[in-house]
């Protein structure tokens, strides 16, 4: 065999090696993404407040009662809670969980998509307890507290 073909079969040994590599430092960065459950419950749970403040607060500012009339309803779910809740579920769908939370963190996250989908559908929802029982149970089973659990609590 001749030097430059040693060179050649040297060369592409390296490429190859080098390029297996670097997948094996994409994958280990990848995993290494992944937040612990202390860290994921604390910036759940901070996205959390800050979107439950935005919508408490557009509760106080449109004077909401406690048995609101259907204009209120409607100005409410469409002005505050339906954008909140959707950039809740969204910023919460771009927290890597733990491994062995992923699917239940999965579920969770396509559950809460559900019941925004039903409030988009019948406003109303947006004021039914029993509307969120599923998610918050999922919230609580995740070790979130109550900051975390969607529309009113029973």
């Amino acid at each position: 065999m001749s030097k430059k073909s040693v060179l050649v079969a040297v060369t592409a040994t390296l490429a190859l090696g080098g390029l297996a590599a670097c997948g094996d430092d994409e994958e280990s960065e990848a995993s290494s993404s992944a937040l612990t459950d202390t860290e994921l419950a604390s910036e759940a749970e901070a996205i959390c407040k800050e979107h439950n403040d935005a919508i408490q607060a557009g509760f106080e500012e449109e004077g909401l009662k406690a048995d609101p009339d259907p204009v209120q309803v409607r100005t409410v779910v469409k002005d505050y809670v339906l954008p909140h809740y959707t950039a809740w579920i969204g910023q919460q769908d771009t927290l890597e969980p733990p491994e062995d939370m992923a699917a239940d963190w999965d579920t969770w996250i396509s559950d809460s998509t559900a019941a925004r989908d039903a409030v988009k559908e019948d406003p109303n929802t947006a004021f039914d307890p029993a509307a969120f029982e599923g998610v918050n149970g999922q919230a609580e089973a995740l070790g979130l507290s109550e900051e975390c659990f969607a529309g009113p609590t029973a």
